[in-house]
């Protein structure tokens, strides 16, 4: 049972590679369930500078994305660690190598003051905000589902807690721990009523965790699949006999 559906084993896939999840992990995009390597191939920004994907902590800056050691001066590579930097052609640099550039340094250049064009403001990274509070991002920013957030707010929904190893399921543009997402979302063993992590077995308009479809006189499972539903519980031909079955056997 995965995102609100029931699959054979067998038929849970990789939407693009058709290939088994590894630890069941899986990424969703579109109602579709996608291996790491294709959804990070398929739908992650790529960064401004090295043109590979961003996953995890970037920094939007320019109207692109960035991985937070590749944002530099594209001259002298170099951070900003004042957090200011200067848009020429698109690409970012510091103070020092964007007054070379533009002949604002009178050393560098040669130029008089009265040639110099003014240098322009810093420019601001776009408005774009954290899918978590909808306040404005600045500098590192995590990229998930799809969205934007602040690495501070990629936490699970219910207990706000961040994910361990990275892993997370998402609903409906939310991201969830693995035992609150299975506690609010996965269908209820009619049996244990405990979450219905993985195979399942589908039968008298219920759900139960296979171990747990059994005869309920006997406990013992179902030779062949065949069963009785006696009183709306499941039973074996045995003892079926020994009350009016309701439905024929499976």
């Amino acid at each position: 049972v995965a995102r609100d559906q029931t699959w054979h084993r067998a038929h849970f896939a990789c939407h693009h590679c058709s290939r088994p999840f590894v630890e069941d992990r899986y990424f969703g995009q579109d109602g579709q369930p996608y291996c790491e390597l294709d959804y990070i191939a398929l739908f992650a920004p790529k960064c401004a500078r090295c043109k590979q994907a961003v996953i995890g902590e970037a920094v939007s800056a320019l109207g692109r994305q960035w991985h937070p050691d590749h944002f530099v001066c594209a001259e002298c590579g170099l951070g900003f660690g004042d957090g200011k930097f200067w848009d020429v052609d698109g690409q970012p640099y510091c103070t020092v190598h964007y007054k070379r550039k533009t002949g604002t340094d009178e050393q560098s250049s040669g130029l008089s003051s009265q040639s110099q064009p003014g240098p322009a403001s810093a420019p601001k990274p776009p408005r774009e905000t954290c899918h978590h509070c909808n306040q404005p991002l600045s500098g590192k920013t995590m990229v998930a589902m799809g969205f934007k957030w602040h690495p501070d707010h990629f936490v699970c929904r219910k207990c706000e807690k961040p994910f361990e190893a990275g892993r997370y399921f998402e609903r409906d543009g939310d991201a969830y721990c693995e035992t609150d997402y299975f506690d609010l979302f996965a269908p209820k063993c009619a049996a244990c009523n405990e979450p219905i992590r993985d195979d399942v077995t589908s039968a008298m308009g219920l759900q139960w965790h296979p171990a747990h479809f059994v005869c309920a006189e006997c406990q013992a499972p179902f030779v062949d699949g065949k069963y009785f539903a006696v009183g709306g519980r499941p039973v074996c031909p045995a003892h079926a006999a020994a009350g009016t079955p309701t439905q024929d056997p499976d």
